[in-house]
């Protein structure tokens, strides 16, 4: 899986969840963990399990950069998307959305 494919998964993760719940580092590092097994992907390899929920160095490092671009901000632990996040996010699930369509007319 490409990097870029990891940051998507990110985005669009923090996009779904903050319609609703306040997005905090463990608790997106536990829900990315999570889905990565259940897909089997394995690119998330190691999360340290604490009271508060998960925390992994590689989902927190890409969050750094993803701050660094201006995608996301990040104050006392809370993330959400900026204007500019959220316009990539839905470039992402368009492009999503009309490659599967795209393989499904192939198949």
């Amino acid at each position: 899986m490409k990097i870029e494919s990891v940051y998507g998964a990110i985005l669009v993760a923090i996009y779904a969840l903050q319609r609703k719940f306040r997005v905090h580092y463990r608790n997106l590092a536990a829900y990315l963990y999570i889905a990565d097994r259940i897909v089997g992907l394995g690119v998330i390899k190691k999360v340290f399990l604490v009271p508060g929920g998960a925390e992994s160095l590689f989902i927190n490092g890409l969050l750094m950069l993803l701050y660094a671009h201006g995608y996301v901000l990040i104050d006392r632990g809370e993330i959400t998307l900026t204007k500019q996040g959220k316009e990539l996010v839905k470039e992402i699930l368009r492009n999503t959305l009309i490659s599967n369509f795209y393989k499904g007319l192939k198949a």
